[in-house]
């Protein structure tokens, strides 16, 4: 026998069902599922993974009534959920659009912007491939569509409705040169052209961004190589924990926690172009591993390789953050940005140990 609970009033259009064999839900039921009689209805009850989409659309359809400053697109994803924290810490007037809308789908993501009426749209959906941008050597029509494509939609719904736009780049754009020599302190700035066409991601980076600099609305930032403080798997230093060697060389880092929480103000003060989307400074991996190792797990090692020269240059270079710097002069120097994230990396682990103790 199952018993139904009811709260509130009933509302027909909102009626959501699960189906009740489904294995997630948990249940070990005692019969197999064909001796189980059911109603036409619950025959065809979607399943929890069915079903998300919906849940998560009708969480954000609570908010439908309101107005907000900001709207994030990909916040389930690594870059946007630092956004999205950042938004929380400084209690601004947000909203995302949820995680099953795609770049593509201009419609759906036109009437969230009609529905909320934001100032500032922030989008932080897009792909570097899985597990790496080489996915994009072989998948080269998806990311057009979700890099180049997807990101132009986005842009143009925004400059129809005077709606200020920030995308994400890279800041992986470039390699030393005689005009640019390492650990020269001649940095590449955004007016400089980019000369690393490497890989189709990067390439794909870069057409982009001659195109939104045609737009008066969008602010595209830069990133490269981002290092963060929670530990997230897509997080520059937890990619090099798996290695056992690693190579290093002086280049520029983007440090999420001194830099994502100007996103929002960058917004506000109407910041728009190319913007390098680094801390100053450059430094190396075997810098970030030895943070990593005075904070966060004392006991982890590595082997420093020697750097292959070869022919085909790599995406190592010093960005010129002269212009970031001009509208937020505090931004602390890369290696006092990457031990201070370590640092409270450190901490957060130590408290998960001694919670899980």
């Amino acid at each position: 026998k199952i018993l139904y609970m009811q709260e509130g009033c009933f509302t027909p259009n909102r009626d959501i069902g699960i189906h009740c064999l489904d294995k997630k839900i948990g249940i070990e039921w005692p019969k197999p599922e064909k001796e189980y009689i059911m109603s036409d209805r619950d025959k065809i009850a979607p399943s929890v993974d069915d079903l998300m989409p919906r849940l998560k659309a009708e969480v954000v359809a609570e908010k439908a009534g309101s107005t907000v400053e900001y709207v994030v697109m990909g916040q389930s994803g690594f870059l946007g959920g630092a956004v999205v924290q950042a938004m929380k810490e400084q209690k601004r007037s947000f909203a995302c659009i949820p995680s099953g809308v795609r770049l593509d789908d201009r419609k759906t993501i036109a009437e969230f912007l009609d529905r909320w009426k934001p100032k500032y749209f922030i989008c932080a959906a897009g792909t570097a491939g899985r597990p790496n941008i080489g996915w994009c050597e072989s998948n080269k029509g998806e990311t057009i569509d979700i890099n180049v494509t997807g990101q132009l939609n986005v842009a143009e719904l925004c400059r129809q409705r005077n709606v200020h736009c920030t995308l994400f780049g890279t800041g992986c754009l470039y390699y030393y040169d005689k005009d640019h020599p390492k650990g020269s302190g001649k940095a590449y700035t955004e007016e400089d052209a980019p000369n690393f066409t490497g890989n189709f991601y990067g390439r794909m980076r870069i057409a982009l961004e001659n195109l939104v600099r045609q737009y008066d609305n969008v602010l595209s930032l830069r990133i490269a190589f981002p290092v963060d403080s929670q530990g997230h798997p897509r997080s520059l230093q937890s990619k090099l924990c798996k290695y056992p060697k690693i190579t290093s060389t002086l280049t520029s880092y983007t440090i999420i926690d001194s830099l994502f929480p100007l996103i929002p103000e960058m917004a506000k003060k109407n910041l728009t172009g190319v913007y390098n989307f680094t801390n100053p400074g450059v430094t190396t991996n075997k810098f970030i591993l030895s943070m990593y190792k005075k904070y966060v797990n004392p006991e982890h090692s590595w082997v420093d390789a020697e750097e292959q020269v070869t022919s085909v240059p790599r995406a190592f270079s010093e960005l010129d953050m002269t212009k970031l710097l001009k509208d937020f002069p505090d931004i602390p120097h890369v290696e006092k940005a990457v031990e201070a994230s370590m640092k409270k990396l450190g901490e957060i682990v130590k408290k998960k140990k001694e919670e899980a103790a």
